[in-house]
């Protein structure tokens, strides 16, 4: 495995990118903050947008924007 290059043992072992995976991971941790699932404070992270978006009668949609906070941000790229 070692003489293989990073996405050739990703591909082996059937893992995305770190990027994908930390994305995932945010995705999930904004789920959990959003709802009310882990003892965090909402507004620390997010605030409600004040724009409106135009969406299906049947969906449910909540629009939020996410203010820039030093330290309290979500990684979404990697270098």
């Amino acid at each position: 495995m070692r003489c293989l290059s990073y996405d050739e043992r990703l591909q082996k072992l059937g893992l995305p990118r770190l990027e994908l995976r930390r994305l995932h991971l945010d995705l999930i941790i904004c789920y959990k903050i959003v709802f009310g699932l882990v003892c965090v404070n909402f507004s620390d992270f997010f605030e409600f947008s004040s724009t409106l978006i135009h969406v299906d009668m049947l969906i449910n949609c909540l629009s939020l924007d996410v203010p820039v906070v030093c330290g309290k941000i979500f990684i979404l790229n990697v270098a």
